[in-house]
């Protein structure tokens, strides 16, 4: 049997929780917001975006200054250098076998 008013009570409080926890604030359209008004200068803050590091494309942190973005990759020990390296070769041997899918 389900409990069906523990169920529905759940659903009924969870939108507010959920907005009482912060997280509303960082959905799809908060994050692609928050990402434009740092690279249009409006306000500086740090916003984690895909870009080319290291020879690489990561999803790391950007710090951006007056709309220019600097990365800010936080230190890495080594297990997390080693990790992150593997992910790279994982990434390039993916591209490598699909790259003649669009030339």
């Amino acid at each position: 049997p389900v409990p069906l008013r523990q169920v529905r009570a759940e659903l009924a409080a969870r939108p507010l929780r959920i907005t009482e926890g912060g997280r509303a604030r960082f959905g799809p359209a908060a994050a692609v917001l928050t990402a434009l008004r740092a690279a249009l200068g409006l306000t500086d803050t740090t916003v984690e975006l895909c870009t080319e590091h290291g020879g690489a494309w990561h999803g790391i942190p950007l710090r951006f200054t007056a709309g220019a973005p600097a990365p800010c990759l936080p230190p890495l020990d080594r297990s997390e250098a080693r990790q992150l390296a593997g992910a790279d070769r994982k990434l390039a041997a993916a591209y490598h076998q699909i790259r003649h899918l669009h030339p």
